[in-house]
C-alpha cells in the first residue's frame, strides 16, 4: 500500500510563525502536570514524521569536554551530539552544513532561537502522526467474519451509555400526506425505543444536555407543510415527546430550510437558509435558555452551500460549511468561517492541496483548540465521477477482484484529525492511511474521534451503480487533555460503497 505523507495540505501553512521564545522558555521552567498512567502495551503506534515541535522541554545540558581532547575530537563530539539531537527530536538536516547543524543544536540547546537556521528547522513542515494500527486480532478477525460472511450485528458497548437520535420522515405512497416524523433513541449505537412528534416537519436534532432534546423543523398542520409556514425551535423532553418546554420561531420555511443547530442549554443557535431579493445568505438566530431570541444575523453565502455545524464562541460563531461543486472537474469545497455578530466573516480557511482534497466531516472545540475529521481524498478520485470511472481512468482497465477494490479504496483515502487555532487554521494533524475520518465528540474529559479502517471489499457487477461495497471497522481512538493519544478501540463494522 502506498504511503503518504501531508506535506502541502492546505492554505495558509507557509504562513506558520516561528513558535514565540517567551512562550517556550516560560512552558520550560513551568512544572508539567502529571499525567494519568498509560500502559505501554496498549497505546496505539504511532509513526512521526515533517514535525516541527519544539525540542526544550526536556534538552540536556552539554557535557564538558575534558581538556586533553584535541579540537577536532571536540568538533566531532559536538557533531555527533548535533545530529542525536536532530534524530531524537525528528528535526530535518536536509539541506544543512555540519556547521549549520551545530549552530542550530546550540541555539536551541543555550535557548536562544536567534540563528537564522533555527527557523527553517523548527517551521519546515506541519507536524503530523501517522497512527499504525495493529494487524487484527483474533478477536477482529471473528467480528469481521461474523459481520462480512454471517450477516449478524456487533456493537462493543461504550464505557458509558452513549444516547443518540435520528429521525425519519412518514410520507404517504402518493406523497400527498405527511405523518408525524418519528424520532428513534440509540443507546450506544443500539435501537432501544421510538416516539413520534406532532406539528412539525424536522429539518434538525440536536441533544441539549442529556436529558433534552431542540427539535427544528417547519410547522405542519393537517398533514401539510402550508406556504410561509414559521420555520419552529421546540424544546422537548424525550421522555414526553409532545409536552413542549419552549418553542419559538426562527424563521420561515418556504425560503430555507434549517441546516445546523447549537445548544449547551444556556446558548442555542439555529442556522438556516435564505433569500432577500435574489440574494442567498445564510441567517444564524442564536436564543436564550428560555427560548428568546437574542440576535438574528444574515450572513452573505455563494450558491449551492451548505453550513453543516455551528458553534458559537464568546465574540463570535464557528462554522462548517460545504461548497457543492457543479464541475465533474471539481470537488466540493469545504471552508471553516469565523463569523462576526454583525454577520461579517472574520476569517476563513480552505482546505485542500496539490494533488489532494479534503471532505471535513466533523467539528468539535476541545480546551481552546479546533478539531477537525474528515478524510482525505486523492486527486485520482476527484471530482464527480464515479469510483468505477475513476478506477477505469487510473488503472485503464475495469476491476476484476475484491482485493484490486480494497487495494485502491485504501491508497486514495486517507483519515485525518486536523488540530486548529480557534480561526481553524492548521497547526498539527494525525492521519490514518486507508481510512476514513468521522465524528468528534468529547466524553468523560476526553477527545473521541471516530473512524473507519478499510479492511475488505467486494466487487459489485457492471450493472450496479457502485463499483464496490467496503467494509470498515469502526474504531474509536481517544486523546486526553493533554493531547496523547491514550486508547484505540474497535466498536463495530459498517458497510460503505463506493
Amino acid at each position: 500500500m502506498k504511503k503518504r505523507t501531508i506535506t502541502k495540505t492546505m492554505e495558509k501553512l507557509n504562513s506558520l510563525p516561528l513558535p514565540e521564545k517567551e512562550k517556550i522558555l516560560a512552558a520550560c521552567n513551568e512544572v508539567v502536570p502529571e499525567t494519568p498512567h498509560i500502559n505501554e502495551t496498549m497505546r496505539p503506534k504511532l509513526r512521526r514524521f515533517s514535525p516541527r515541535k519544539v525540542a526544550v522541554l526536556a534538552m540536556a545540558a552539554l557535557l564538558v569536554i575534558g581538556g586533553g581532547v584535541t579540537v577536532a575530537a571536540q568538533e566531532a563530539v559536538e557533531y555527533k551530539r548535533a545530529m542525536d539531537f536532530f534524530e531524537e527530536y525528528n528535526l530535518s538536516a536536509e539541506g544543512l552544513s555540519r556547521s549549520e547543524i551545530k549552530k542550530v543544536y546550540r541555539d536551541i540547546s543555550a535557548e536562544r532561537f536567534t540563528y537564522e537556521k533555527t527557523a527553517e528547522v523548527l517551521t519546515g513542515g506541519l507536524e503530523g502522526y501517522e497512527i499504525q494500527s495493529d494487524p487484527l486480532s483474533a478477536d477482529d478477525l471473528k467480528r469481521l467474519w461474523l459481520v462480512s460472511y454471517r450477516d449478524a450485528s456487533f456493537t462493543v458497548d461504550a464505557e458509558s451509555d452513549q444516547v443518540t437520535y435520528s429521525f425519519v420522515h412518514k410520507v404517504a405512497t402518493d406523497q400527498s400526506i405527511l405523518y408525524d416524523d418519528v424520532i428513534s433513541v440509540l443507546v450506544n449505537g443500539k435501537w432501544k425505543r421510538s416516539f413520534s412528534v406532532k406539528g412539525i416537519y424536522l429539518d434538525v436534532l440536536c441533544k441539549v444536555g442529556e436529558d433534552r432534546l431542540m427539535l427544528v423543523g417547519a410547522q405542519m398542520n393537517n398533514g401539510a407543510v402550508k406556504d410561509n409556514a414559521p420555520l419552529l425551535a421546540r424544546l422537548i423532553d424525550p421522555a414526553h415527546p409532545n409536552e413542549t418546554i419552549w418553542e419559538v420561531t426562527v424563521g420561515n420555511s418556504t425560503v430555507g430550510n434549517a441546516t445546523a443547530a447549537y445548544s449547551d442549554g444556556k446558548r442555542t443557535c439555529v442556522v438556516s437558509d435564505g433569500y432577500s431579493e435574489g440574494n442567498r445568505f445564510f441567517r444564524i438566530t442564536e436564543l436564550d435558555e428560555n427560548g428568546v431570541i437574542v440576535r438574528k444575523l444574515n450572513v452573505p453565502a455563494e450558491e449551492n452551500g451548505k453550513v453543516l455545524q455551528i458553534i458559537p464562541l464568546e465574540d463570535s460563531y464557528l462554522l462548517r460549511r460545504v461548497t457543492y461543486s457543479t464541475n465533474a472537474n471539481q470537488d466540493d469545497t469545504y471552508r471553516i468561517l469565523r463569523v462576526n455578530p454583525d454577520g461579517t466573516v472574520r476569517d476563513a480557511t480552505v482546505y485542500g492541496g496539490d494533488g489532494e482534497h479534503y471532505e471535513i466531516t466533523s467539528m468539535v472545540l476541545y480546551n481552546g483548540k479546533v478539531y477537525l475529521s474528515g478524510r482525505m481524498v486523492s486527486d485520482a478520485i476527484a471530482g464527480m465521477f464515479t469510483y468505477r470511472d475513476s478506477f477505469e481512468r487510473l488503472y485503464g482497465k475495469k476491476a476484476t477482484t475484491d482485493e484490486e477494490c480494497l487495494t485502491f479504496v485504501k491508497e486514495n483515502h486517507t483519515a485525518v484529525l486536523l488540530i486548529c487555532d480557534i480561526n481553524g487554521t492548521p497547526q498539527e494533524f494525525y492521519s490514518i492511511p486507508g481510512a476514513t475520518g468521522g465524528h468528534l465528540k468529547v466524553m468523560d474529559g476526553n477527545l473521541c474521534w471516530i473512524a473507519g479502517r478499510y479492511v475488505s471489499a467486494e466487487l459489485y457487477d457492471d450493472t450496479a451503480m457502485y463499483l464496490t461495497s467496503v467494509t470498515a471497522a469502526v474504531t474509536r481512538y481517544t486523546f486526553n487533555a493533554y493531547g496523547q493519544l491514550i486508547s484505540e478501540n474497535t466498536q463495530g463494522y459498517e458497510y460503505l460503497e463506493y
